[in-house]
């Protein structure tokens, strides 16, 4: 292979000319394109040779497939057709798939970016926007204006219309009073900006059907109030909005002009060759929103798709942009133009700067002919120079003009911003105090409504307590008289109960009196479980936990018999006592204890409706109660609301007070504040200011009564030091010695001198010939030198070469020597660095003490000056004194 071969060839076109000593000194042009070659081949050889030896593997890869390809059966080349279309239909599914899903994605975007669009950029009649200074850290922002709905401008036309009609109604009646009473009253009354409660009417903006704040009192008219507050509010920003906009199309104007003015002055500049960089000012973002809906092709990182049918289109044009060239006329015209005219019409004016004077061929003139010659050359190199600086100074004055054009307009816009900044402050006043305005009066209207619902909701809750008293009272009525029926079935039972009792001696009046008594005590006999019966009938806490538990009187009375069972048993009657009259006996008393059973049950149920009749009076005492309270609660709510329709919220602007009080407490105590009118402090501050001045300008005359001594102290000092000098200069002119030849020269005549002169120069001259054949054999001596020196540097390359080849067995050489003499050294070096260190320790000890000796010299000068310093500047005390 050629490979190594021509690298060899390279590299040796690449080595230094040096080998061959050039017969000729070639001119700087000549050499230039060698010395450019060398400077490149010295820079890229790296990367040239790397270069090669990439290539040179590359191609040793290449031979080595081919030569495997080779030695492979043919069957290793052959395609499936059916795999590959298999393979192909499933790439172009997945591109499909791939495209739709974009495309998807696309029309999703595409989509939210017309909603975002409809709804925050194009519903918006103006659009939010900044105007910053040029020179000043300010910026002012636009108000950003809703497109007024139909309905808003419906209601607002409604409005106008009501209070056009309310106002002629007022008008007329007051008329109407004026022609009764025969007086004369005012009928517009103009309102004081304190009482209308904001200074949109000092801005002109103000709307004429606003109501008066103290006759607002209906929610009707509050609201016919929000609706005009936020017209005059709508009013302020389109009016502000106005004069932004004005002042941003100026701004924009003023851009252009400043970069037409930047265009002409690097003109200038460029003519006068300086570079310098320009202030060169541009809208930002915030100031033009528009920008950030336009995209450009920078902004895009991802590379243009561009579809089959683009690309056609893209060649279409191409080609009919080169028939286009390919059939304009002949340009040999226009070419000669621009070859002897520069492309113009007119002679260009020439560049005055750029403009040189050629120099005489004789720079150094020695007949009369040259000498007019080379001064009339250098006359012409001075009006040129006169010419050049006169221009350059109009030129530079030019681009001053217009540096100085820039700042005064740039400065006109800034002071326009500053008054637009301030009017911004009182619009955003006046807005924040109609707004003010109108939250009050949504407040109060949120606060009617609120007791209007109170309102509603009590009443309801009224009705709902009276029906529900007239039911308990209904009821009460009822339950009264089924108490009395009641009460009277009781008194009977117990009246019949009474009557056994008494009537149990008539009943045995055939037993003797000590039966009848033992009979008696029988028949008053109960059983136990009677007497826990009684015992709970007596306590009506047990009878109240009794009725709780629940517990039926039927059982309790089956029981009872139960018990008398045992009691009427024969075992338990009297002895020699009749079993007839023992019989009788059982029947009476088992009669009594039914009596008494009734009694008692008519008697619980007689507590039970007493106690629920007790309950219903409570229930209707509570419900009384309630209905008290509501009346009270709907009286409190009316009160409220005819407070609150009379004590209506009034916005009253006064001035801003001032308070001087010591701010280390938390809280402050105002108990023992004094107010006092404000113009008082300012004449108090106004005498301490004056005050202030006045001993200001005391201590200054003192000080410049002070620098005046020291000024002329100093100047009588310098006038001293001249003087001396001046003596000195004439002792020393007195002193002087001069040569034979000045002598000479003060004694000899002006003719005299002259030849003197001449005489001199013409030895001059041979001088400077002989000189100059001396420079031509040494120029010729020293090539000849060079000659020799380049056949020596050949020489030496050579020898480089062969010393080169024997250099890596000299650095082994020398490895293996410095392994085996590196202890050595070491040792030795370790006493050398330590006899180094002791030195440098010596030095150091010996230089801080020169330093702490310098030190105390210092202290002791820096007294000495101090001391000479106040002798020298007496203080005020001592100024005074004297």
């Amino acid at each position: 292979m050629s490979g190594p071969t021509s690298a060899d060839a390279t590299e040796q076109d690449e080595s230094p000319g040096l080998l061959c000593a050039p017969h000729s000194h070639p001119t700087w042009s000549e050499g230039r394109p060698e010395a450019a070659m060398k400077e490149d081949n010295d820079a890229y050889s790296e990367l040239k040779r790397n270069l090669r030896q990439t290539i040179k593997e590359l191609r040793d890869a290449v031979q080595q497939i081919v030569c495997e390809n080779e030695d492979l059966p043919e069957q290793n080349f052959n395609l499936n057709v059916e795999e590959q279309s298999t393979f192909e239909a499933i790439l172009e599914q997945e591109v499909t798939r791939v495209r739709a899903e974009i495309q998807r994605d696309i029309l999703e975007k595409y989509y939210l970016y017309d909603v975002l669009q409809r709804e925050c950029w194009d519903s918006v009649k103006v659009k939010s926007r900044l105007i910053k200074a040029f020179h000043l850290d300010v910026e002012v922002q636009n108000y950003r204006l809703d497109e007024r709905t139909q309905k808003q401008l419906e209601d607002l036309r409604r409005v106008e219309n009501t209070r056009k009609l309310e106002m002629a109604v007022a008008l007329n009646d007051t008329e109407r009073a004026v022609a009764l009473e025969g007086q004369r009253v005012e009928l517009h009354k103009p309102e004081s900006v304190s009482l209308m409660g904001s200074f949109s009417a000092q801005l002109g903006h103000s709307n004429p059907y606003i109501y008066d704040q103290f006759s607002v009192i209906t929610a009707d008219q509050r609201i016919n109030q929000i609706i005009l507050l936020q017209d005059v509010i709508y009013r302020i920003k389109t009016a502000f909005n106005t004069e932004f906009e004005a002042l941003h199309r100026q701004k924009v104007q003023e851009l252009k002009r400043v970069s037409d003015r930047n265009q002409l002055i690097r003109e200038l500049m460029r003519e006068l060759e300086v570079d310098a960089e320009l202030w060169e000012p541009s809208m930002a973002d915030s100031e033009c929103p528009e920008r950030l809906l336009t995209v450009d092709d920078s902004e895009i990182q991802a590379e243009k798709y561009v579809t089959t049918e683009q690309r056609r289109e893209e060649e279409r044009r191409k080609l009919e942009e080169l028939s286009h060239l390919a059939a304009k006329e002949d340009v040999s015209r226009g070419k000669a133009l621009d070859a002897m005219m520069d492309g113009v019409i007119e002679v260009k004016k020439e560049d005055i700067l750029k403009k040189e004077i050629p120099p005489p061929e004789c720079l150094v003139p020695s007949t009369e002919e040259e000498k007019k010659a080379y001064e009339e050359y250098e006359n012409k190199v001075k009006a040129l120079n006169e010419v050049k600086e006169t221009h350059k100074r109009s030129l530079e004055a030019e681009i001053k003009k217009l540096q100085n054009s820039t700042q005064d307009a740039t400065k006109t816009v800034d002071e326009s911003l500053t008054k637009l900044l301030e009017k911004k402050e009182k619009c955003t006043l006046a807005i924040n105090q109609e707004e003010l305005k109108i939250t009050c009066l949504v407040e109060s209207l949120l606060m009617d409504e609120e007791m209007r619902d109170l309102e509603l909701k009590l009443g309801r809750k009224l009705e709902k307590m009276e029906a529900h008293k007239d039911e308990i009272v209904e009821e009460l009525k009822r339950l009264e008289e089924e108490l009395k029926v009641f009460h009277e079935a009781y008194d009977s039972i117990v009246a019949e109960d009474k009557i056994l009792d008494k009537d149990f001696r008539k009943d045995f009046f055939d037993v003797p009196n000590a039966v009848v008594d033992v009979l008696y005590k029988l028949f008053k006999r109960r059983p136990w479980v009677q007497k826990m019966r009684a015992q709970i009938d007596n306590n009506p806490s047990l009878l109240q936990d009794h009725r709780l538990c629940g517990s039926p009187s039927t059982d309790a009375h089956g029981k009872m018999l139960k018990a008398m069972e045992d009691l009427n048993a024969p075992e338990n009657m009297p002895r020699g006592l009749n079993p007839s009259v023992w019989e009788r006996f059982c029947v009476t008393r088992r009669a009594k204890v039914e009596s008494e059973h009734q009694v008692k049950l008519k008697a619980l149920t007689l507590a039970e409706m007493q106690a629920f009749l007790q309950r219903r009076r409570d229930g209707e005492q509570a419900a009384q109660q309630q209905i008290e309270n509501l009346h009270e609660e709907l009286e409190s709510v009316h009160r409220e609301k005819n407070e609150l329709l009379i004590d209506t919220m009034v916005q009253v602007i006064i001035k801003q007070g001032q308070v001087e009080l010591p701010d280390t407490d938390l809280t402050v105590d105002y108990s023992k504040v004094v107010l006092y009118h404000r113009n008082l402090a300012d004449r108090l501050r106004e005498h301490i200011r004056m005050l202030g001045d006045e001993k200001i300008a005391a201590m200054e005359k003192r000080k410049d009564v002070r620098k005046g001594i020291i000024q002329q102290e100093w100047e009588n000092k310098v006038l001293r030091e001249k003087m001396e000098d001046l003596y000195n200069k004439a002792r020393s002119i007195k002193m002087l010695r001069l040569s034979e030849e000045q002598r000479d020269m003060i004694h000899l005549s002006k003719k005299d001198q002259n030849s003197r002169m001449s005489k001199q120069v013409c030895t001059l001259e041979k001088s400077l010939a002989f000189m100059e054949e001396t420079h031509l054999k040494n120029v010729q001596q020293r090539i000849r030198t060079i000659e020799q020196i380049n056949k020596h540097a050949a020489r030496k390359a050579k020898e480089t070469a062969v010393l080169e080849q024997q250099l890596p067995d000299v650095q082994l050489k020398v490895a293996e020597l410095r392994h085996i003499c590196q202890p050595t050294a070491f040792e030795e070096n370790e006493e050398a660095r330590a006899e180094e260190r002791f030195s440098i320790i010596a030095e150091m000890s010996s230089l801080k003490e020169g330093a702490r000796a310098q030190e105390q010299t210092l202290a002791v000068l820096r007294a000495e000056l101090e001391r000479l310093t106040m002798r020298n500047f007496p203080s005020l005390d001592q100024l005074k004194h004297h």
